[in-house]
């Protein structure tokens, strides 16, 4: 369009759901099963339009501290079962079980964001055929907050 300007800048996305609020997410192998079982590239071109570029770990790729010899785990869903397998788990009924229990997988996502929304949809379709049992969750909990003091300032939780 003529007249107007369009830029790109590097920003890093996340969520981050604590690992030890999830039974089975305390493991690494079911950690790393679930990123082989994420189509990163699918979610790049189609759910973000190509606007993205992948990352192997939280620091972005042109960050000065990024590290290039991460290991990189892509899509790969027959790998990701068999490391669930190794894990112990069995496929019983379409879902990874170990001990009675099913591979339970939270996602969280900001149901106000059609984007976050559409990459949760892509992750439970897609962790689903690996044999986990994803439950998409809204994200209720305040991105940022703070606590008020007495004296009726605010004061940063610690």
């Amino acid at each position: 369009m003529s007249g107007v300007a369009t830029t790109t800048y590097d920003d890093t996305r996340y969520a981050l759901v604590s690992s030890n609020e999830y039974n089975f997410l305390k493991e690494v192998a079911v950690r790393q099963a679930l990123d082989y079982a994420t189509p990163k590239q699918d979610l790049i071109k189609g759910v973000l339009r190509g606007l993205a570029v992948q990352a192997y770990h939280d620091v972005p790729p042109g960050s000065l501290y990024y590290n290039r010899s991460v290991e990189h785990h892509d899509y790969d869903p027959a790998k990701a079962k068999d490391l669930l397998q190794k894990a112990g788990f069995t496929m019983t009924n379409g879902v990874m079980t170990r001990g009675g229990q099913p591979l339970e997988v939270p996602i969280y996502t900001i149901p106000t964001s059609p984007t976050f929304v559409q990459v949760a949809e892509v992750l439970k379709d897609s962790w689903s055929r690996s044999g986990s049992r994803p439950r998409r969750r809204p994200w209720r909990r305040p991105l940022c907050s703070a606590t008020p003091a007495r004296s009726g300032t605010a004061r940063t939780p610690r």
